[in-house]
């Protein structure tokens, strides 16, 4: 009996010493594995490539940024007067890029204002030395001079202060808060913030219609526009933008009445009509889409994605047709327009090595 019991344990712990070792091996192999991972990921993230050919549009070079920290990724640009502007989401600095014509377009003056928070929106105000920069982390939004970079004062407001832009009708800034559903309206002259108005979604980009005043807003997770009326301080109106999921970048054409929607859920553009209140039109875009871009007078639209394409439309008509997707680089997801020049600016993220903007100009 005790030579039975002592073979059952012995039995027993031979399964278990197996057990363990089969295990370790597998953990192992996912340690690895996961390592292996790791590894790509860093060779991807810190390898800056050219963006792949493309027959609509013509690489002109890079403008390099500041680097910050080990892993820089940066968030919505805003034009004025051939400069850019664009925040730094994890460092929080605000970087000016002083465009020249040198170098097909690559050629630049970079500056930057170093601050504390992450930088998201930048909205500017036509004709006045004064800017707003979002900040996520202290949930304010900054005031600063574009010329000098000098800081202004600052403004506290709700948490998740995200996308921000001037409303020329209301001569307001307007500011996306996400997690808490609602929009801050802020004085630009008093630089206090005047109304908060709930959204009843999560926003992300807005859209001013100067000619309508109201602003269009996507809402992320209902998957909606809604259209906010500042003098009232109210949502008046609200549509669905199926099959969109998950709207983020916003493009309002004044001439057209239409909206374009971006979708990171389902990786589609879609055209709204402001005049019939429905989508009218849809099509696939680059992984991710988190930004678009209009250039009306070329009759063509941009988007850029966080899975690292950036998807060339053109309007023909009632027609959209994608003219290429260009592969550029990981959490290359915002970009502009120069309606003079025509030029398309990119950001790219960058892990060990600079970030920089990528310059594209449409081949004829």
């Amino acid at each position: 009996m005790q030579n039975e019991v002592q073979t059952y344990h012995s039995t027993r712990d031979q399964k278990s010493i197996r057990l363990f070792k089969a295990v370790l091996r597998w953990g192992g192999r996912i340690v690895i594995m996961g390592l292996a991972v790791l590894v790509v990921a860093i060779a991807y993230l810190s390898h800056v490539g050219e963006p792949s050919s493309a027959s609509s549009m013509k690489f002109e070079g890079f403008i390099e940024l500041p680097k910050d920290r080990i892993l820089n990724i940066f968030d919505y640009m805003a034009l004025s007067n051939h400069t850019i502007f664009v925040g730094n989401m994890l460092s929080g600095s605000v970087v000016k890029v002083q465009l020249t014509n040198d170098h097909g377009g690559s050629g630049a003056s970079v500056s930057e204002q170093r601050g504390a928070g992450n930088a998201h929106g930048i909205a500017m105000i036509p004709g006045e030395d004064k800017a707003f920069v979002t900040r996520s982390a202290e949930n304010v939004v900054d005031v600063f001079q574009p010329s000098s970079l000098t800081l202004l004062g600052r403004i506290p407001i709700a948490d998740d202060a995200d996308a921000i832009i001037y409303d020329p009708a209301s001569r307001m800034i307007y500011v996306a808060n996400g997690t808490p559903k609602l929009a801050t309206i802020i004085d630009p002259v008093k630089l206090q913030t005047v109304a908060t108005i709930p959204l009843g979604g999560v926003p992300e980009y807005p859209a001013a219609d100067a000619q309508h005043g109201v602003i269009y807003q996507n809402l992320h997770d209902t998957n909606e526009i809604a259209a906010v009326d500042l003098k009232t301080g109210s949502v008046v109106g609200r549509w669905q933008l199926a099959p969109c999921v998950g709207p983020s970048g916003l493009a309002l054409d004044p001439v057209q009445s239409r909206l374009y929607a971006v979708c990171m859920g389902s990786s589609q553009l879609v055209v709204f009509s402001l005049e019939q209140h429905k989508v009218i039109a849809f099509l696939p875009v680059g992984g991710k889409p988190d930004s678009v871009a209009l250039d009306l007078e070329s009759h063509r639209i941009y988007t850029a994605g966080i899975q690292g394409v950036m998807t060339v439309i053109e309007q023909e008509g009632e027609d959209y047709r994608i003219l290429d997707n260009i592969h550029t680089h990981p959490f290359a997801h915002t970009l502009i327009v120069d309606p003079q020049t025509h030029r398309v600016y990119l950001t790219y993220a960058a892990l060990l090595s600079a970030p920089r903007i990528a310059v594209f100009s449409p081949k004829p």
